[in-house]
């Protein structure tokens, strides 16, 4: 079985993705930001490593574009596929992902 780990691109605003997301899907949320593997000054603070790991087993995965590099679209733009057998659960999901977004 092959797994599939997303893993999204942010312009500063990856930290709050991945909060909302534990919010929707719960599980442990681990960040790392630039300045614990050693960046000093300006965007130090951004998230370098972002894990999201569901009580379900799926893990996500986010960063801010780094200084220096080309940034990211500031909404962190990615499409998701969600499949299963439980209805109630995907609805659950998709209701709070689409929660103060556009769903397309």
């Amino acid at each position: 079985m092959s797994t599939l780990i997303p893993s999204v691109s942010f312009d500063g605003t990856a930290k709050a993705a991945r909060e909302h997301y534990q919010q929707v899907f719960g599980g442990e949320l681990v960040i790392n930001t630039f300045g614990e593997y050693g960046m000093q000054g300006e965007g130090s603070d951004g998230v370098m490593h972002a894990q999201l790991t569901t009580p379900a087993g799926v893990t996500l995965m986010a960063s801010d574009s780094p200084p220096g590099m080309p940034a990211a679209g500031s909404d962190g733009n990615v499409s998701l596929n969600l499949s299963g057998d439980d209805e109630a659960e995907l609805r659950g999901y998709w209701d709070g992902l689409a929660h103060g977004g556009e769903a397309g």
